[in-house]
């Protein structure tokens, strides 16, 4: 994990040097916040590999969906600006000024308060899909937590990261959100058009963090890289996961 004193020693500097500013202003919001600190993860999620697909499984599952209610299946890119982290679906760990796509997705929102219920899931239920809903958490009427629904059998931890995933779900747990497994939930009726259900109610949703659509970078904001021994005169360092 990077930190703000880690930028301000020197210790890691931006690969171009006028982003040095942002990169310590970005450490700073990261550290003063609630996310996570920089991390720098192995390339994954790459737009052209396989990484950045839709599972075989659940593709399948998708269109068979789409094509027995004639309806198209929305996918919300996130990870489209490479100056901040894009953890969650619904905004950036650090918003930017200059790219509203960075800002809380307010309109995704507003329709998915619409709906009967949101059942989320995805990878990983440490990161992505934490930082998901509890940003749907905090602005969700109080009294209709229930109708977001977190399938704990459908995500699973970063390695490592398994008391983050577990002090997640205790958390949602405790705030009144459904934490259920897909075995056990209901899915009678899930996901019928209005029309098809006979009520006029909206529809089930469901929300799989997708990775971040950004060619030729890593998932997480590499502006950070560390100082070359031609910089710093001093020996190289690596992230351990590089």
């Amino acid at each position: 994990m990077i930190k703000k004193e880690d930028v301000l020693s020197g210790a890691w500097r931006t690969t171009d040097p006028k982003w040095q500013a942002w990169g310590l202003e970005y450490c700073t919001a990261l550290d003063e916040g609630t996310r996570s600190s920089l991390i720098i993860w192995p390339e994954h999620c790459l737009v052209g590999t396989n990484g950045h697909a839709v599972v075989d499984d659940v593709n399948a599952a998708c269109q068979a969906w789409a094509g027995s209610r004639a309806c198209a299946v929305e996918y919300v890119l996130k990870g489209n600006n490479a100056l901040t982290e894009h953890y969650s679906a619904m905004r950036a760990d650090v918003e930017r000024p200059d790219d509203l796509r960075t800002h809380f997705n307010t309109a995704l929102f507003e329709r998915l308060c619409k709906a009967e219920r949101v059942v989320v899931c995805g990878q990983a239920l440490s990161h992505c899909v934490a930082f998901t809903m509890r940003d749907l958490v905090e602005r969700w009427p109080n009294n209709q937590l229930q109708k977001l629904v977190l399938l704990t059998d459908c995500a699973s931890p970063v390695g490592g990261f398994d008391d983050a995933a577990r002090t997640f779900v205790e958390e949602m747990t405790a705030a009144g959100v459904t934490v259920t497994t897909s075995e056990q939930l209901e899915w009678s009726g899930a996901g019928k058009s209005a029309g098809a259900a006979g009520t006029g109610a909206s529809p089930a949703v469901v929300i799989s963090p997708m990775p971040a659509e950004r060619p030729g970078h890593h998932d997480l904001p590499e502006v950070l890289g560390p100082e070359t021994e031609a910089r710093a005169k001093k020996p190289r360092k690596t992230s351990p996961t590089r």
